[in-house]
């Protein structure tokens, strides 16, 4: 008997050949018969705050009035959730952890439900698609879940689904420790704990306590925990997209020692820093390798960095893919953001190791140093003290910082702009600066102008009012923007976030990703 794989993706089979050659038998391996049988008998159920009958999920009328516990939850089910504040009356009015153990990759879904998506219970009601479901803080500290808000009106509004690190009284639920509205893993950061993967979270509305007289200083909008030591780590193949993570009392956003995750399509803002609790929307830390920070917009944040690699230990992350991004103070300024962006965009902090960091075709908007930002790339703070744990760290391998685009900025010059302590490549080229001073860039391609390039810079909308210089060509996965459009089509790949276009298709509606 021979065993081997065909050369169909996902199709494994057992080859019995006779001696002869003459006779061969394909069997599906049983195990895929099984995945295929327990896939057929996924089932749906309902929670509904208001619902007032049987409680047996079985359909809205007799839907469930909480998310069952994890005893209840069954694994490759899905849960429509209706409108309502789940907070008061559910998991006694606590932070809710999920850590229902993994079965044969089988996914729980908790969908909020809509009007062209709800279930197929023949009782649903044009109600139950209007008007938030409010939770309180959640955490997935096993692996295959899925928490889907199904919609939006735009970035900033229309979320049917969110998660508030607040009761309805104002009182923060997680505000010891780190402190977090949304977790994936186990609540130890960077190291130890319990890891969680497969983790897709889209069309959420996450909530933090800046808002607060005193907001929590160690709160993150969004954590994943399970990095180096984290039991069943680290943590990967996460997925957060088309969301809110807003008014978060620190970070909004981290990724400690995560392995294989992409944050993309979200709206990212108003966060909360002091001198002695540093903020950044994005830290990415430990070991954290094949990150993808892809088309959002990020506003009037305030801390070390929008981006920051702020370790404390020596650290060695991989592979971060920044593109096609907006980094703005905004001209409104809502929540009267006044404090500064200290070390700029993207920010390598001396405990960090770093090797491929790829930032292209990003926008960076309205960034003066001092009290409103600083629109520079800290590139490399390298460590030289002898008395430091760090010492001789701070150094960075094939770094690329091409197709970029400020406007309205004040000077992108720093001394770590040479990157001295940078081995393998280091690509500066391509940027373009509009009413952006650039004292140090003397690259061959850089542009530089006068005036907004954006069709309407006050409205926040950044897209192309005509052609950049041509940028430089980039292979997949830089080849489209965040609405879609594929650069370079006309000829000309644009600097910065959106690619121009005379007739702008809208933008899709989902954009379907794909982890491996």
């Amino acid at each position: 008997m021979k065993i081997r794989k065909t050369q169909r993706t996902g199709f494994a089979a057992i080859a019995w050949e006779s001696l002869s050659g003459k006779y061969v038998c394909y069997a599906i391996l049983l195990f895929l018969a099984l995945g295929a049988s327990q896939g057929a008998l996924a089932a749906e159920h309902y929670v509904l705050a208001s619902a007032s009958g049987s409680g047996d999920g079985s359909n809205w009328t007799n839907a469930y009035t909480c998310i069952p516990t994890d005893a209840n939850l069954v694994r490759g089910d899905t849960y429509w959730i209706g409108p309502g504040d789940y907070r008061a009356t559910c998991d006694g009015g606590a932070a809710r952890t999920f850590s229902k153990a993994a079965s044969n990759g089988l996914v729980i879904t908790l969908r909020r439900a809509i009007a062209s998506n709800h279930g197929a219970a023949g009782d649903w009601q044009a109600a139950y698609g209007t008007g938030l479901a409010i939770f309180h803080p959640l955490c997935f500290a096993s692996n295959d879940w899925t928490l889907d808000g199904q919609t939006r009106t735009d970035l900033r509004t229309g979320y049917l689904l969110q998660v508030i690190n607040q009761d309805a009284s104002g009182v923060a639920y997680v505000s010891t420790g780190k402190a977090w509205a949304l977790g994936i893993g186990s609540a130890t950061l960077g190291t130890g704990g319990t890891a969680a993967s497969n983790i897709t979270i889209k069309y959420v509305e996450v909530v933090g306590t800046r808002n607060l007289v005193t907001p929590i200083l160690t709160e993150v909008g969004l954590l994943t925990y399970g990095g180096t030591g984290a039991i069943g780590g680290p943590s990967s193949n996460i997925y957060i997209g088309y969301s809110a993570i807003i008014l978060t009392g620190n970070d909004n956003a981290d990724f400690a020692g995560t392995v294989n995750a992409v944050f993309e399509h979200n709206w990212v803002a108003y966060n909360y820093s002091t001198s002695t609790s540093h903020s950044e929307a994005n830290a990415i830390k430990g070991n954290a390798s094949n990150i993808t920070l892809r088309y959002n917009v990020y506003e009037d944040m305030f801390g070390t960095a929008f981006i920051a690699f702020p370790n404390s230990v020596v650290s060695t992350p991989s592979n971060i893919y920044i593109y096609g991004n907006v980094f703005m103070r905004s001209v409104d300024n809502p929540q009267n953001v006044t404090g500064a962006i200290g070390n700029g965009i993207i920010a390598v902090l001396s405990c960090t190791n770093l090797t491929g960091l790829y930032a292209y075709n990003n926008t960076i908007v309205n960034q003066q140093a001092g009290s409103t930002g600083s629109p520079r790339m800290y590139l490399v703070s390298h460590n030289t003290s002898s008395t430091s744990a760090c010492f001789g760290a701070g150094n960075l391998a094939d770094v690329f910082i091409e197709n970029n685009l400020w406007y309205s900025n004040s000077n992108v010059d720093d001394s770590s702009s040479s990157c001295a302590y940078c081995t393998g490549s280091y690509v500066w080229d391509y940027n373009a600066y509009f009413d952006t001073t650039a004292t140090n860039d003397f690259s061959a391609h850089m542009q530089t102008g006068s005036g907004s390039p954006f069709v309407n810079y006050s409205a926040k909308d950044f897209r192309l009012a005509k052609s950049t210089k041509a940028g430089i060509t980039l292979a997949s996965p830089f080849t489209f923007d965040g609405q879609g459009l594929t650069r370079g089509a006309d000829g000309i790949w644009d600097r910065g976030a959106y690619e121009f276009a005379s007739i702008r298709p809208a933008p899709p509606s989902s954009l379907v990703l794909s982890i491996q």
